[in-house]
């Protein structure tokens, strides 16, 4: 346990530096410790006192003796706060280092992560919870839903096991996708093309892939979106770099995955020619990749074409119509195509251009084709694959390998997340604790209804049909309420096959099979608003512009963003803010394009849409300029969570304050306003290696943890009055960026 913040302010004394063999120095050391020991005895009496003091039903209460809250949550909550600040730091200059100093001092990245942060240990905590409840014995002849995921990952812990099995079930997987030569596994037909349905099936990213979703302009509606895809290292930019080291990590790996494959090693065996030909084709089509900035623009990637013009236009790359009959017949499904829409329009036509004028061979397309469908096993592998993998993803991303069941519970959790999720919300979850959430929900929408008042850049007819909005957003929390009913969560996952006797490999090929099905299912039918789209116990909320819809997962429903009992000011500071930045994701360049029933309709006038796109300048422009260890933030990718996080440190402060008074923190001198804030600060505390930080500006569309607290406190008018800064400091420059 934490030692509780009370005790921190007692003077810590350094016996050895008093030491001596005068008898003087040794009568002076033995009062120096009596004293040290009354007045821990006296304090620590103080704390006893105050936490047994309360009976049970007050434990979690606001209401304390006082003005201030001595509950056990209180001293638990002050102790934490405390121990991660560095309050040699002036706030007014770099209120992350104030808030997170100490706490970056105090942890290390563990071994296998690039990067550690609170969020990181809150997901390695419930990584814990979700172990315990795998490794719990399945009742003999029990065949639900929850006894299917402790079934696949005992498999998965086994990994002698896995080991013994070498390269066969792999193989076996090639072999079932179209074989593969280049690793001695025959082709029974000769490759082209239209092949790449039944590889896509099989989870290869080559040159494309589709998802089905709802249509922009008819969220009632699904549609095929397809969109570049198909590049081993995590983004184009890495292929453009004048640094060899990412082509030579990768091309190492690649060569250590396929002579385990069984692969002819021998100089001439044109092994390292097709290594090299496939690092050369995934290298071009990085160069015809549409940026990552363009991918945000939700007007380049919609366009829509018909099947008969998409065969007409592209007549090197694929018949659209062949390719969709033979991915949904695999799954199972017989449906008649209409449209597809085109995300990445620019980089379908370089890339049929690039296979008319014969840029590659058909045997270097194959071999890279292969490589993209191989490379997503490599992680469900024996230890001499994980190897490999986990020294290439070292190179890359700072990842590495960590210990067994950290990587068995993320597979299965990702493979099986309702069944997961079950005994998960049977732990952490009760009825009053869901209450107190949505009770900060409707705070937080009731203050950002009437902030929209304040906004005098918004004219009347747009504000009004904000809040329609506003009030049009559903909400979901921790997680859907079918899982909790046996009957409805083994049906979910009825079709999928998975015993005491089934292997590791096998029972991901099941659940891959049954996600296909589920897939193809939802094309031709009405849009199912209803759908969760991540796991609910990871530590994540998440906005759906088609859906106008917010979720709250159970995963992020526990320290450091919500505790019940925690006073209203670290409640709103921490998931009180999560729940205004996603709310904000409704209203920022993205979303404020789609209408409360989640269609893209020009819903605002001319006049508030040229004030909004004024205003969004001014943040592309302050995060362009902050950078992090030498890596600059970009402003244009990481513009709506930036926006988001402005919008919910506003909201969510104003929310707060409308709760009216609540008792201070014990053993703390700080207002509850500074508190809101630093409360909102912890929770992105994070440490990086290079390589992680790397990616993270590369690829992510969220700032650096650092930085989302410096940016939207920089704004934040309240925090510069709570801290007093003066005018023009760091933490309080005159030109603030506005907007919700």
């Amino acid at each position: 346990m934490e030692e509780d913040a009370l005790l921190d302010t007692i003077p810590k004394a350094n016996f050895d530096s008093h030491r001596s063999k005068q008898r003087k120095g040794k009568q002076n050391l033995l009062i120096l410790v009596l004293v040290v020991c009354i007045l821990f005895f006296v304090s620590t009496t103080i704390v006893l006192a105050a936490i047994l003091g309360y009976r049970e039903s007050d434990r979690n209460s606001e209401s304390s003796s006082g003005d201030t809250c001595t509950t056990s949550t209180c001293i638990d909550a002050a102790s934490s706060l405390r121990k991660a600040m560095d309050t040699s730091v002036d706030p007014c200059e770099d209120f992350y280092k104030y808030s997170c100093g100490n706490w970056e001092e105090t942890n290390v990245i563990p071994e296998g992560f690039g990067v550690w942060s609170t969020f990181g240990q809150l997901g390695e905590s419930n990584s814990v919870a979700l172990k315990n409840a795998l490794e719990q014995p399945v009742p003999e002849g029990d065949t639900g839903a929850v006894s299917k995921a402790r079934h696949m990952y005992a498999k998965c812990m086994d990994l002698d096991l896995i080991n013994d099995a070498k390269e066969e079930p792999l193989q076996e997987l090639i072999q079932t996708a179209g074989g593969w030569e280049l690793v001695k596994i025959p082709e029974p037909e000769q490759w082209s093309l239209s092949d790449l349905a039944k590889e896509h099936y099989w989870r290869s990213d080559a040159f494309f892939r589709f998802n089905i979703e709802a249509d922009d302009f008819n969220s009632n509606e699904v549609v095929l979106k397809f969109i570049q895809s198909g590049l081993t290292l995590p983004s184009s930019s890495y292929y453009t770099t004048s640094d060899s080291t990412y082509e030579n990590a990768t091309k190492a790996y690649m060569k250590s995955v396929l002579m385990l494959l069984g692969a002819d090693e021998a100089p001439d065996s044109g092994l390292d020619d097709a290594i090299n030909q496939i690092y050369a084709l995934e290298k071009d089509l990085a160069e015809i990749f549409m940026p990552s900035t363009d991918l945000r623009n939700v007007t380049l990637t919609y366009n829509v074409w018909t099947i008969e013009d998409f065969n007409s236009n592209f007549t090197s790359l694929i018949h659209i119509d062949h390719y969709l009959e033979d991915y949904f017949s695999f799954a199972g499904s017989d449906v008649t195509f209409s449209d597809v829409i085109l995300t990445t329009l620019d980089y379908f036509f370089s890339l049929n251009d690039y296979i008319e004028n014969l840029k590659w061979s058909e045997l270097q397309m194959k071999n890279y084709a292969k490589w993209s469908l191989v490379k997503h096993y490599i992680p469900l592998m024996g230890q001499d694959f994980l190897d490999a993998y986990y020294t290439f993803t070292s190179v890359v991303t700072g990842n590495g390998e960590r210990e067994r069941y950290l990587t068995c519970v993320s597979l299965v959790e990702n493979s099986l997340p309702m069944a997961v999720a079950r005994p998960f919300a049977d732990k952490f979850f009760t009825n009053s604790s869901r209450q107190e959430i949505a009770d900060i929900i409707h705070g937080i929408r009731e203050t950002f209804k009437q902030r929209l008042d304040g906004h005098e850049w918004l004219d009347q007819e747009t504000r009004g049909r904000c809040k329609e909005k506003v009030d049009k957003i559903t909400q979901e929390i921790a997680y859907p309420e079918f899982i909790k009913d046996d009957e409805k969560l083994n049906e979910f996952y009825n079709n999928v096959t998975i015993d005491a006797t089934t292997e590791f490999f096998t029972s991901y090929i099941e659940v891959l099979k049954y996600a296909r099905a589920d897939e193809v299912s939802q094309y031709g039918k009405p849009t199912d608003k209803t759908r969760w789209y991540l796991p609910p116990t990871v530590v994540n909320a998440y906005y759906s512009p088609s859906f106008n819809k917010f979720v709250f997962l159970a995963g992020i429903l526990r320290h450091p963003f919500f505790e019940t009992g925690w006073p209203s000011y670290l409640s709103y500071g921490a998931i009180g803010v999560v729940i205004g930045h996603e709310l904000t994701h409704g209203f920022d360049d993205q979303g404020q394009q789609y209408d409360g029933d989640g269609n893209r309709l020009k819903w605002w006038t001319e006049k508030s849409q040229e004030a909004f796109q004024d205003r969004t300048k001014c943040f592309e422009g302050q995060y362009s300029q902050y950078s992090l260890n030498n890596q600059s933030v970009n402003g244009s990718l990481t513009l709506g969570e930036n926006i988001a996080d402005n919008g919910g440190v506003h909201t969510a402060f104003q929310a707060y304050k409308k709760r009216g008074s609540a008792p201070r923190l014990p053993a703390i001198n700080m207002t509850n306003d500074q508190l809101f804030f630093v409360s909102f600060a912890q929770v992105w505390c994070t440490l990086y290696t290079d390589e992680y930080l790397q990616l993270q500006v590369t690829t992510n569309v969220h700032s650096p943890g650092p930085i989302r607290v410096l940016g939207a406190l920089t704004n934040s008018k309240e925090f510069s009055n709570a801290f007093s800064c003066a005018a023009n400091t760091t933490m309080n420059p005159d030109d603030k960026c506005q907007l919700w």
